[in-house]
């Protein structure tokens, strides 16, 4: 299920930009290449803030779970 920020950000771009599906566009954003080169086209429309943080909106990335340490006693 993409991210709200995804879909939100799907919702404004797709009138100006042929990005495909939701799903699609989610997918594509995945991929870092394809990323930047979004970013690089729809920067100059949009106010998506700097790279790295944009890239970190949209970057579905697994949190890792975190295991408890256990120190031996």
């Amino acid at each position: 299920m993409p991210d709200d920020k995804i879909k939100k950000l799907h919702e404004a771009v797709s009138q100006q930009f042929d990005v495909g599906t939701v799903e699609e566009f989610t997918q594509k954003l995945q991929d870092p290449t394809k990323r930047q080169a979004f970013y690089d086209a729809a920067a100059k429309d949009y106010d998506l803030g700097d790279y790295d943080t944009f890239s970190d909106k949209v970057s579905l990335k697994k949190k890792a779970e975190s295991t408890p340490s256990i120190s031996p006693s």
